[in-house]
């Protein structure tokens, strides 16, 4: 406690933020050796030149009321590069979940801007700024070693009004059934899957266009598929770098995942996702949110009934069944938002296939009894991909041509 208090008084002295001060100066936006404050969104942001360990960087910012920065788009990574344009200490941290970044503000971590073969995971664990020397790239760095930082104290945000979702409108609908799509964070890419003429296999192909408002381009075979076998079910991490998916390319049906540095960047090998899968179950559908909070999928066989399991990346622990989720009946098909706190899932009661949804308050919380989507289409519905803000769905139905199944996206 001692060596965090000097370094409080070092860094925030000059009268400028005093214990005793403190909210006064935080309302004002002011503090540290300089401040900005966003006009857009209200946010404050203020760096402190003096090189500090991450820990004590941290609560630093804690007595602004505030958490070292924790960027969520390229527009607020240019933010934080502008007030504080030195190698510096961010907010993301493995600590206690090696290979999963998470924000100390506890928001989502669905942006990052990671440099060349970062992060490494490591003994470093804590994520820094480069700097402009590096545009503001990310590098991860070892905890106790001193840098400069900034913080960001987040204004208010009203609560989010999310209305009815509207009729399904086809995004891609051909002779071959189209299947298990897979919305990126920022909602630039499609990934689903297409069933061969055989019947026998299916490859993940991607649509992508350049802005929330542009068409999709034709969809691109990925490189990522194994010839003769079966690539389902893909799911992004909410930060986009790695996509899951599942396979029968090895022995069993099992959940791979394949990782890239950056969005602009190509995918790398296909590696298979050791800690879900088992030799004894078909392991498939696995969604990861923040912190590596995780759903899949596992099944007898492939005709047995499916159910749907929670654990934690990097957590040595059996999978735990989420009853709760499978109340109406058959479960497939989970999806997690980036909070972890809303899951959609198809359900089947046996009869009618429907999209459900069901929330809770927080991570390892009672999840609420799933309630059915209401899309406005005559057809079952099945497979959900929704954006991060939940804005717009991606689901699949019998489309028009040779009762196949198509995209569809409903939006609100």
């Amino acid at each position: 406690m001692y060596r965090v208090l000097v370094v409080l008084i070092a860094l925030t002295g000059c009268g400028r933020v005093g214990f005793d001060g403190v909210a006064a100066d935080a309302l004002a936006c002011n503090g540290g050796d300089r401040s900005m404050l966003d006009p857009d969104t209200g946010d404050c942001y203020i760096a402190f030149d003096t090189p500090t360990s991450w820990a004590d960087a941290e609560t630093a910012c804690g007595v602004l009321d505030a958490h070292l920065s924790s960027p969520h788009s390229n527009a607020e990574n240019t933010l934080v590069l502008a007030i504080q344009p030195a190698r510096s200490w961010l907010g993301g941290t493995d600590a206690g979940h090696e290979d999963f970044f998470t924000w100390t503000s506890d928001e989502p971590l669905d942006y990052a801007d990671w440099t060349t073969s970062e992060p490494n995971h490591g003994m470093e664990g804590c994520a820094q700024m480069i700097g402009a020397s590096a545009n503001g790239e990310w590098n991860e760095a070892e905890c106790p070693l001193e840098y400069p930082f900034s913080c960001i104290r987040r204004a208010e945000r009203p609560p989010q009004m999310l209305g009815a979702w509207g009729a399904g409108t086809v995004v891609q609908d051909s002779t071959l059934d189209e299947q298990d799509p897979a919305i990126s964070p920022n909602g630039l890419e499609l990934v689903f899957a297409l069933q061969m003429p055989n019947g026998a296999t299916s490859d993940l192909y991607v649509m992508t266009r350049t802005t929330r408002d542009a068409a999709w381009s034709a969809p691109t075979k990925m490189d990522i598929n194994v010839a003769g076998s079966n690539q389902s079910e893909p799911r992004f991490s909410s930060d986009g770098l790695r996509l899951y998916f599942g396979s029968n390319a090895g022995s069993s049906y099992d959940v791979y995942y394949v990782d890239r540095e950056r969005l602009d960047k190509p995918w790398g090998p296909r590696q298979a996702l050791a800690q879900v899968n088992s030799s004894a179950t078909i392991d498939k559908f696995i969604t990861v949110c923040t912190g590596g909070y995780y759903l899949v999928v596992h099944a007898a066989d492939a005709g047995a009934l499916e159910h749907v399991y929670s654990g934690r990346l990097g957590v040595n622990a059996p999978d735990v069944e989420e009853t709760m989720l499978e109340n109406i009946g058959r479960t497939t098909s989970p999806l997690l938002m980036p909070d972890c706190k809303t899951a959609y899932i198809t359900s089947s009661d046996g009869t009618n296939l429907d999209i459900t949804v069901s929330t809770r308050t927080a991570v390892g919380a009672p999840w609420t009894p799933p309630a059915t989507v209401d899309i406005d289409t005559p057809d079952p519905e099945s497979d959900p991909a929704v954006t991060g803000d939940q804005r717009e769905m991606y689901f699949v139905k019998k489309a028009s041509i040779n009762s196949s199944t198509g995209l569809f996206v409903t939006k609100r």
